[in-house]
């Protein structure tokens, strides 16, 4: 018997039991749909971070007083005239902003709400790019001249005027009854603050680092400067000047005071996290699989059984035991092959569904397609070789008899 001939028994012995086939067929279908909805939201997850960095750049740096040494902070925290002598000193920096923050609480009159205020500089946009929905970022005259200016996030205007639009309105921000009256003057798609990871949760209101100072009545000794280099191949040079100079100026040389975090090191660190973590979903989503695998060869098996006197007839007649293996293989490659290409559409499908509730473009490949294609194909060939060897061995005299 030809391959042809295999193939036609086989979609023929399929087509004889449908529903069998339909619920064999199931466990490989939900374990592809599940592989490649999986993998196709990592990738996409992994791509959506990839890109959110890139647009802050590789050569971002924050440094900062380590948070394990709590009890020096105050005598290590970053003063002004710290971050005066870095910027106009180091020569492979490009911008440079000082970071000061602390919770507040903002109202506009009728409402209020939690907010974390930070002061920065007018380099901080240059530095950790905002999406402006609305007006503008406050420039170097109005951080110089203390000027009460804020920019806030459209959850935030939102929830305290109803709308997106707040330009050229004020809110009170400060703790207690001590609190300034600020001007709107910009309203971001989302605030990113001093953090390099993109998109945080928590609302945020920047203002002029001066204006800062004054509104909390606190001294300028900062939390962190965050900068950005004028290359990638400055960015370790520019990092040991500034960790000599903040060392020595503050008698801490080898101490472990001053933390400083590159982009490109958290990009690399949120890269294989999220690699890890779809890794760990695909194995388990893989497990199904091979279950499936298993409900394939157990039905299989039933096959045999009900076709034993078939079997016997054309071993009789002189089939031989590899034309017999062949046609029950093939049966087995042609139900995990089929429920293979249906978990594809229904994860490709569930991957852009799901995908489009959290906002992430799932990314599938042709090399992903073609993988899981092949895997479920050499799960079917794996779990049907024991079903195609019990039918190939079978004594014709016995197969006959069987009733």
């Amino acid at each position: 018997m030809n391959l042809y001939e295999s193939i036609k028994l086989s979609f023929k012995s399929i087509r004889a039991n449908k529903m069998r086939s339909v619920l064999t067929m199931l466990g490989i279908i939900i374990g592809i749909a599940s592989v490649i909805t999986i993998l196709s939201l990592g990738e996409g997850v992994r791509e959506s971070m990839i890109g959110q960095f890139d647009k802050v750049g590789t050569t971002s740096v924050k440094v900062g007083v380590n948070l394990l040494n709590e009890k020096y902070r105050e005598s290590y925290d970053i003063r002004k005239n710290d971050y005066k002598a870095i910027k106009d000193n180091i020569n492979t920096i490009q911008y440079i902003s000082p970071i000061q923050g602390s919770r507040v609480r903002a109202e506009n009159g009728t409402k209020s709400r939690d907010m974390y205020i930070e002061g920065c500089t007018e380099d901080f946009i240059k530095i950790i790019p905002q999406k402006m929905k609305y007006g503008r970022f406050f420039n170097n005259s109005e951080v110089e001249n203390s000027r009460y200016l804020c920019v806030i996030d459209e959850r935030s205007a939102k929830s305290l005027f109803g709308r997106y639009n707040v330009i050229n309105e004020t809110i009170n921000i400060g703790r207690n009854n001590n609190k300034r009256k600020f001007k709107i003057i910009g309203v971001t798609k989302v605030l990113n603050g001093e953090s390099f990871m993109p998109e945080s949760e928590t609302a945020l209101v920047m203002v002029p680092i001066s204006a800062f100072s004054k509104t909390l009545g606190v001294s300028e000794q900062y939390n962190n400067l965050v900068y950005k280099s004028d290359s990638k191949e400055n960015v370790e040079r520019s990092i040991s000047e500034i960790r000599t100079y903040l060392e020595k100026k503050h008698n801490c040389v080898n101490k472990n005071i001053y933390m400083i975090d590159k982009a490109s090191n958290m990009l690399e660190q949120v890269d294989k996290i999220v690699l890890m973590f779809t890794a760990f979903l695909g194995v388990v989503a893989a497990i199904s699989l091979v279950v499936g695998g298993i409900g394939v060869m157990n039905i299989m098996l039933v096959s045999v059984t009900e076709r034993t006197r078939e079997i016997g007839i054309r071993k009789a007649i002189g089939a031989s035991t590899a034309a017999i293996m062949e046609e029950f293989l093939i049966e087995s490659l042609i139900l995990t092959v089929i429920g293979g290409i249906i978990g594809l559409l229904i994860g490709m499908i569930g991957g852009y569904f799901i995908g489009n509730k959290i906002h992430i473009m799932p990314v599938i490949t042709f090399s992903k397609i073609l993988g899981v294609l092949l895997f479920s194909s050499l799960i079917g060939l794996f779990f049907g070789i024991y079903p195609a060897r019990k039918a190939a061995k079978m004594n014709p005299i016995d197969a006959l008899r069987f009733e």
